[in-house]
């Protein structure tokens, strides 16, 4: 025979599980130009369909992330990383904030609309004030050669910035006395020709180093101090003299006729030319000759003079 046994009823009780999203940290430390960090990001309770979990940044320009991350019955648990990265700027601003934000969307209306705390972003800055110069060539000749300078500036200034420019020797080389960079053109530059100088000196090869100043109300770039530029100049005088006629005829018993000397660089002194007769009973002619800074290139006459020796012997020679 059956006998009939009473039903159990069994209450299963909860066990406090919540619907929850956690972030690792609350901070994460990124560095230009492209620094990446990332934290974890879990669920406090097994969803019962997927979740995805939209992401999104207070400042584009500062930092990035995934669009979304999502989170299944099976990673809940362990959770999905979410990649941050610094987003290079060419500002000089230190360091910046980005927050990270995290809204929940799905079908398990446990996690539908929930937010995830915020996580700062520190941005470090990797942006200096300097100045660039790019030479076309560093050795210039004498006379009419020049060269392309193009300066650049290392980051965008917030106000215009000036920069004088000056050089060692103005009269060895010239170039525009100043030139303005902007946030329009300061990646791009702006490009100038240093020109040669000629000069009547033989001087050899010269310095002529390039001085810059900076002014500007964007106090990075303000007075800032920039290397000088070492350009050189090399010369295309040489020391000498030029004679001219190089052949004279004089007659017994006292006629004369001149010649002119000129140099072909100008000297920084006095220059003294001695002259000697090859022969002193056919032609006489003075002693010396002098030269100046500021006669070098007029120049100057030499007379010579026949002398009478009362003798029968034709035309003679005489080198001086």
């Amino acid at each position: 025979s059956q006998v009939a046994v009473s039903d159990v009823l069994i209450t299963v009780q909860d066990d406090s599980d919540t619907a929850g999203m956690v972030v690792s940290t609350t901070t994460v430390t990124v560095s230009e130009p492209s620094g990446v960090g990332s934290y974890l990001l879990t669920l406090t309770s097994q969803p019962v369909a997927s979740v995805v979990v939209n992401l999104s940044t207070t400042d584009p320009g500062e930092c990035s992330v995934p669009a979304s991350v999502t989170l299944t019955a099976s990673t809940w648990r362990t959770g999905k990383s979410v990649a941050v990265t610094a987003v290079d700027d060419p500002i000089i601003d230190g360091v910046q904030s980005c927050v990270v934000q995290a809204t929940a969307a799905s079908s398990d209306a446990n996690y539908a609309g929930m937010q995830a705390s915020n996580v700062t972003v520190k941005v470090q800055d990797n942006d200096v004030a300097g100045v660039l110069y790019t030479l076309g060539k560093s050795t210039l000749q004498e006379a009419n050669d020049n060269t392309l300078l193009v300066a650049k500036l290392t980051s965008q200034p917030f106000a215009d910035v000036t920069i004088g420019l000056a050089n060692s020797d103005p009269g060895e080389c010239a170039l525009p006395s100043s030139i303005t960079l902007n946030s329009s053109n300061w990646q791009t530059g702006i490009g100038i020709m240093v020109q040669s100088v000629d000069d009547d000196l033989d001087d050899e090869t010269q310095p002529c180093t390039l001085q810059s100043t900076v002014s500007s109300s964007d106090n990075h770039y303000h007075a800032l101090a920039v290397t000088p530029l070492q350009l050189t100049v090399a010369d295309d005088e040489t020391a000498g003299f030029v004679v001219t006629p190089t052949t004279l005829t004089v007659h017994e018993p006292h006629s004369t006729a001149d010649f002119g000397v000129t140099l072909t660089s100008q000297p920084t002194a006095t220059v003294t030319i001695t002259l000697t007769s090859g022969d002193a009973t056919e032609c006489s002619a003075p002693a010396t000759l002098t030269l100046t800074p500021l006669t070098w290139q007029t120049g100057v006459t030499a007379t010579i003079q026949a002398v009478d020796d009362r003798i029968a012997d034709d035309a003679r020679p005489c080198l001086v």
